[in-house]
């Protein structure tokens, strides 16, 4: 079966709540796609009602913040069809922000921890190569310091 049936399948499965067909579908790769308005399948169990549909396809990683092509989020499609139960695993606005900006917390802590590996693994590859230039002439048998530190210096 292509990967475009499988994300067929798993918008129709979404739309009728089939937990186990939804589960079975991104255990052998389905996609997590959209239909031909940007619908995806966290849309569809939201605006149909199926909350435990919904569960299961947040803890895979579909997105909660889809938007489809007339700017409608699952928490719209829950809302506007009275799914209340959905709008509140789905969570208010702020909720979302609040994850969303405790995410980009946890990147910009993680991205500044790996700068600092990498600022320091430079100045060792810095030191190294200054010891080098003390303990190397140059062709002329005077020492290459001078030249590698000024080098080294612009890094």
């Amino acid at each position: 079966m292509s990967l475009v049936d499988l994300g067929k399948r798993l918008l129709e499965a979404a739309r009728k709540g089939q937990d186990d067909e939804v589960r079975t579908l991104m255990a052998n790769g389905a996609p997590f796609t959209t239909d031909w308005l940007g619908t995806s399948p966290l849309h569809l169990a939201a605006q149909y009602g199926h909350y435990s549909t919904a569960e299961v396809l947040l803890r895979a990683g579909v997105s909660r913040d889809a938007r489809t092509k007339v700017d409608r989020t699952p928490l719209h499609m829950a809302a506007a069809d009275g799914h209340a139960h959905i709008v509140e695993l789905l969570g208010t606005e702020r909720e979302l922000l609040q994850q969303q900006l405790q995410e980009a917390n946890r990147r910009a802590r993680e991205y500044r921890h790996q700068l600092l590996k990498k600022e320091q693994e430079a100045e060792q590859y810095r030191l190294k190569l200054e010891a080098m230039a003390r303990q190397q002439p140059n062709e002329a048998g005077i020492p290459l310091y001078p030249e590698l530190i000024s080098l080294t210096r612009n890094w």
